[in-house]
Parts: C-alpha cells; sequence; structure tokens
C-alpha cells in the first residue's frame, strides 16, 4: 500500500461524548505508525490544545489546527493563515453590537477577556446538560487554563492580538440580533454553530479562503506526497473540505449527509472502537501476517459490542 499521510479530527472522530480515546482505537494509531504511516492530529482546536492533551497520549508527526489556520510537522510551524486585520476588526464590532463575547484562536492557544466558559455552561446546563456533563466541562476548562492553552488578556491587549487570529469562537443570546448581521459574515466565514438553540448562539468562524484542505496540501508538499496519499478522518462540517480533499475519506456514520456523500467509508461510534474497526477492516492497517484483524476481544468497550462498519465502496 505504501506510506500514507493519516489526518485524524479531534472531536466526535478520535473521541466521542465519553472524550476518552478507548485502548483499542489507540493501539491501533499507533500500530498505524509503526507500520510506517505518519498520522496528524487535524482539528478546529488550536494547535496548543492539541499538543497539551491529546498531543501527549500520542506521539503524532505533526498536525492542523485551528481547522486549517496553522499546519505543524513535529514542532515547527510550516504554515499560518490569520485573518485580515479589517475583517477581524469588523466582525468583532459586529459582536459586540449584539452584546456578544468571543475567543480569539491562535497557534498559541486560545485568548478571552470575558468568562465564555461561564456563558457556555450556564446555556448548555439550561438546554440539556446533566450536572456530571457541567462537571467534565470545568474540568476540561480549568485544565486548559493550567497547561496554558486558555489565556485571559484586558481589553487593551486584544488590539496586539488581532494581527494573528485564525479563527473566532462566539456566543451570544442576541440571536435575532446575530442573524440580521450572519449573512454579511457569511461573506467572511464558514460559520459552524454549535447546536441550534433557542435562547442563544454559539459558534465558530473559519475564515473561507482558509480550511483543513489547505493545511493537509501544505503536509503532503512538505513530504513529497500526492492526493492519492493522504487519508482523513472526521464527522463535523468543518471536516468536508479535507475528506472531498483526500484520497480516501473516513466519516462518522451519524454524520450531514453532504458528509457521507463525500467519503469512501464510515465508521461507527468512536466510543464503541469505531476507529480501529474500520481501520482494519478496510485493510488501512494489517496484522503481523498480513490479514486482517477481527478486534474480537479488543474492540469491546465495556460489554458493549462495537457497531458493524458500513463499507461505502470497495476496495481502498
Amino acid at each position: 500500500m505504501g506510506e500514507k499521510l493519516i489526518f485524524f479530527d479531534f472531536d466526535g472522530t478520535l473521541v466521542g461524548n465519553s472524550r476518552q480515546l478507548t485502548p483499542a482505537n489507540k493501539e491501533a494509531i499507533l500500530e498505524l505508525k509503526r507500520q510506517g504511516h505518519k498520522i496528524f492530529l487535524c482539528s478546529g482546536r488550536t494547535a496548543a490544545y492539541l499538543k497539551a492533551g491529546i498531543g501527549k497520549e500520542i506521539d503524532f508527526d505533526g498536525m492542523i489546527g485551528c481547522a486549517g489556520g496553522c499546519a505543524l510537522v513535529g514542532d515547527e510551524v510550516i504554515y499560518q493563515h490569520a485573518i485580515p486585520l479589517d475583517i477581524v476588526k469588523k466582525t468583532l464590532a459586529i459582536l459586540e453590537s449584539v452584546g456578544g463575547i468571543f475567543q480569539l484562536q491562535t497557534v498559541e492557544g486560545v485568548f478571552e477577556y470575558e468568562r465564555t466558559e461561564l456563558f457556555m455552561k450556564e446555556h448548555f446546563l439550561k438546554a440539556g446538560w446533566t450536572e456530571e456533563q457541567g462537571a467534565g466541562f470545568d474540568a476540561e476548562v480549568k485544565r486548559d487554563f493550567d497547561n496554558g492553552v486558555n489565556h485571559f488578556i484586558n481589553k487593551e491587549e486584544v488590539e496586539a492580538l488581532l494581527p494573528y487570529v485564525q479563527t473566532v469562537v462566539f456566543m451570544t443570546e442576541d440571536v435575532d440580533g446575530f442573524r440580521k448581521n450572519e449573512t454579511e459574515l457569511s461573506k467572511y466565514y464558514d460559520i459552524n454553530h454549535f447546536g441550534n438553540f433557542e435562547d442563544f448562539i454559539c459558534g465558530e468562524m473559519i475564515p473561507r479562503d482558509c480550511s483543513k484542505r489547505e493545511g493537509i496540501q501544505k503536509i503532503a508538499e512538505h513530504f513529497g506526497k500526492s492526493v492519492e496519499d493522504t487519508v482523513g478522518f472526521g464527522d463535523s462540517m468543518n471536516d468536508l473540505t479535507m475528506i472531498e480533499f483526500v484520497g480516501s475519506g473516513y466519516v462518522f456514520e451519524g454524520a450531514d449527509e453532504r458528509l457521507l456523500r463525500a467519503a469512501k467509508y464510515t465508521f461507527p461510534d468512536p466510543d464503541v472502537d469505531g476507529l480501529a474497526r474500520v481501520i482494519y477492516e478496510t485493510g488501512l492497517l494489517k496484522t503481523g501476517d498480513g490479514s486482517m484483524s477481527p478486534l474480537s476481544e479488543n474492540s469491546k468497550n465495556g460489554d458493549r459490542e462495537p457497531s458493524p462498519v458500513s463499507l461505502k465502496k470497495e476496495g481502498f
């Protein structure tokens, strides 16, 4: 098959609702590397977040952060894309006009001057989160600040940060006010909403001229690889350009229909070892004797059996 460059989204792909990488999925990813493939994170999260978290659990060959805003090989930043300064200023002015608060994301981390996590937790609890989910959210936020991923800055410091912003996370209770400005903002961004709620709105803005595709292309060029040598795993709409671009795209079976149409294969819930199943069953990874692993006992998570993989097309 030859060496592949394999890109994994994080939320919803490497980890499911449990927020934990299962032992079987971890072992399959490590085995890909042992067999000569190169493995990369490819996430809407910042590079700083990925390094401080999953990057300590698995020695990835590099990563794409901020949904294509930066690309790293090892610790070297080989590509960055910042939102044009005038567009950032216009964006923040619109958000402030509708009482919005925001996080500014760069290769160095997440910057905010208002407590966005308090807003998010309060509203997600109202929308149906359990107290356990809220406690898990608190622990993750604390860890991000402790690890130097998230930073508080004052309003005066925002100005100095603006030339380096790659994506903007936003939230506001003025749903109608935001909707009135969404058409204007959509000239510059792909806007991904974090759910559909009546009394608040939140999401991320990714520049239209930047996507995971560009990051993958830069890494492929760095290694002298063709598109046919790339593989992508994803589950959400910010993965669409990746799935459409790579040689073989793998998509979570419950994803948006647009993603499913672009995929070559689908995989089950990562919390029941969906990645491990599809990595073996599509032949991306072989056992030592060349046969495909049935993942019998190792593919169990608790007393739950993994969902059967859905192979959309024949071959690889």
